[in-house]
């Protein structure tokens, strides 16, 4: 493919208004980022130079529990689908194979 040929197609797709319109706010939402960011680096700096003497900052070891309950969430989820997906296909009305069977992975999470 020529580059004619890339610049007729990205023409093409800018001739359809929702196309401009996504193209607008992809731009709009990338632009946005650098202020946004800086403004995120502002008020940590300034948190942490306002923070009263006897508070720590949560460090990164606080995520410790975060960790830990997803991980459990993960493994129970992951049970939940196993043991209760067979159940699921009892009760799942009969269609062909893999369509059951997705549903009731599906009815299982």
């Amino acid at each position: 493919m020529s580059s004619a040929e890339k610049n007729n197609s990205v023409q093409d797709m800018l001739k359809k208004p929702m196309n401009v319109v996504f193209a607008i706010f992809t731009v709009f939402t990338v632009g946005m980022m650098i202020p946004f960011t800086l403004a995120c680096i502002n008020v940590s700096l300034d948190s942490v130079k306002n923070k009263p003497e006897s508070y720590e900052l949560p460090s990164l070891w606080d995520l410790k529990q975060v960790g830990i309950s997803a991980l459990i969430c993960a493994v129970i989820e992951k049970f939940f689908k196993e043991v209760l997906s067979p159940l699921y296909l009892s009760v799942c009305k009969v269609q062909e194979e893999p369509s059951r069977t997705l549903r009731s992975i599906k009815m299982a999470r």
